[in-house]
């Protein structure tokens, strides 16, 4: 279960709703560039599924995080089905400000949650909490949105 779009990666071929957003996430993770040593934060997670698929596919460390009960227990499940270990993955309910200050991510991305606060700006976590939240060795913030527009900031 993912939220609203697909990628087609190949118009003379014939996927299916699954494999199109399986396209989509494997897009997101390579514009990440995901690599077994980053630790990867998914703010407005969802059902998990891009925590999983990253975790799984790209071997990093990955968490997500929600406001809703439901789907943190959904992805949570979703993690041990796709036999992810939890050390690796992990999906928490709670504000993405509320995480523990200790805590650093060097990738932070958020998919298409746009659609659902008002404003794109309501998503850009503030330069406090960009700080506390990423490594030093990377500061960036990736936000995408249905129409997989990347809207990417380096941080100083």
């Amino acid at each position: 279960m993912i939220y609203t779009s697909g990628v087609i990666t190949d118009i003379n071929k014939k996927e299916t709703l699954e494999q199109l957003q399986d396209n989509k996430l494997a897009l997101v993770c390579h514009k990440l560039q995901l690599k077994p040593t980053d630790t990867l934060l998914d703010i407005g997670c969802g059902w998990g599924t891009l925590v999983t698929y990253a975790a799984k596919n790209f071997d990093c460390d990955a968490t997500g995080v929600t406001l809703s009960k439901n789907q943190a227990e959904f992805g949570t499940k979703r993690i041990a089905d796709n036999g992810v270990k939890a050390e690796k993955a992990r999906i928490l309910r709670k504000d993405f400000r509320d995480l523990d200050k200790n805590r650093r991510f060097s990738k932070i991305v958020s998919l298409e949650m746009a659609e659902v606060r008002s404003l794109y700006i309501s998503l850009i976590p503030s330069p406090s909490c960009r700080k506390e939240l990423l490594t030093s060795e990377l500061r960036a913030f990736h936000l995408v949105c249905s129409t997989l527009v990347f809207v990417v900031m380096i941080l100083s």
